[in-house]
């Protein structure tokens, strides 16, 4: 009976604790900081009560994460979040602005610090530090001596309908319907590069084009719709996203957080990177044969000839589904 009496009071002690994310979203900045927090407070919600700090964030966006049961509160600037943190509460930066004088002012409130990276380009005094991307070596991070480290593919911040996913998948044995997704706005609009290019190939015979909310070349990419083959989903939840995506064969996508999801779903992938932040995801799983590779997005012809031959050598099941309980149990370890 003591022992329960400890335990049961050990986690009401955990479960006050205040879990407090900072993380912006627009078109410039892209949708992915606040996404994957998203999928970071999912994997926390049983446990913490979780609280979202954001100067940029669009309303849709905003609406969603409300949706989920988490509060959203608009900053001005870092020091209204600083200001806004209380001893043992729990803070989590993502994005590439913070830098290491805020992660100074933040530690002196005396709370556990997270940092989602995917640069490894910064010093951290931050107590944990998540990067998925696969293959990474703790050498490469410049961390402090209390600071651990969750690396690779088995940290993947997905939501739990992905993860549950994953945990099922379906073997893909042609090409027939192909999903094309480049984010929230694909400023260099890549998806009607890629669109213009999987539709000369023979053996697809269905496209579907989501565009994010930020996405902004309608004019331009209108005629290469109107083709039977395709069609074009917008504002899309996630669970109709991830319908769409078991209803595919293969997902062409770029290094991000979404080619985490495709991984998750089932689907043969195609994939690349067109920015500096997707390099390591792009190095990573290129290395485990989780996609054909499509480099630097710069030879994108060579779609019109993909076929399962192509793809048959592509290592399945790489996103085991587990990532979500890993990181509950090290972040309620770490927070104890």
């Amino acid at each position: 009976w003591k022992g329960l009496f400890v335990m049961e009071a050990l986690s009401d002690s955990i479960s006050l604790r205040n879990v407090c994310i900072r993380a912006d979203a627009s078109p410039e900045i892209g949708m992915g900081h606040v996404m994957r927090c998203l999928a970071l407070a999912d994997m926390l919600k049983s446990t913490f009560r979780i609280s979202f700090y954001c100067k940029e964030i669009p309303p849709g966006l905003r609406k969603q994460i409300e949706s989920k049961g988490f509060s959203v509160e608009q900053v001005a600037n870092e020091k209204a979040f600083v200001d806004s943190l209380e001893a043992k509460h729990i803070a989590v930066l993502d994005g590439y602005h913070f830098d290491l004088e805020l992660q100074r002012e933040i530690k002196k409130k005396e709370v556990l610090l997270i940092r989602i990276d995917d640069m490894m380009s910064e010093s951290f005094l931050a107590d944990l530090v998540i990067n998925h991307a696969p293959g990474l070596l703790h050498s490469e991070f410049k961390v402090q001596p209390y600071t651990r480290l969750a690396l690779g593919e088995k940290y993947a911040l997905l939501n739990s309908m992905f993860l549950e996913a994953a945990r099922h998948q379906l073997t893909k044995k042609s090409i027939d319907n192909v999903l094309i997704c480049f984010g929230g706005s694909d400023p260099r609009n890549l998806t009607e590069r890629v669109l213009k290019s999987i539709k000369y190939n023979s053996q697809v015979k269905r496209i579907r084009v989501v565009l994010g909310p930020g996405y902004a070349h309608h004019d331009t990419i209108g005629p290469e719709m109107q083709d039977e083959r395709v069609s074009e989903h917008r504002e899309l939840s996630s669970v109709e996203m991830l319908d769409l995506m078991k209803e595919t064969d293969l997902a062409i996508v770029p290094s991000s957080g979404i080619l985490y999801e495709v991984l998750a779903a089932g689907c043969l992938v195609a994939s690349g990177y067109y920015i500096d932040n997707q390099k390591a995801i792009y190095s990573g799983f290129l290395k485990n044969k989780a996609f054909y590779d499509l480099g630097d997005f710069s030879q994108m012809d060579v779609l019109k000839d993909l076929g399962l031959a192509e793809l048959q050598d592509l290592e399945a099941g790489l996103i085991d589904g587990k990532s979500g309980e890993r990181i509950l149990h090290l972040v309620e370890e770490m927070s104890s």
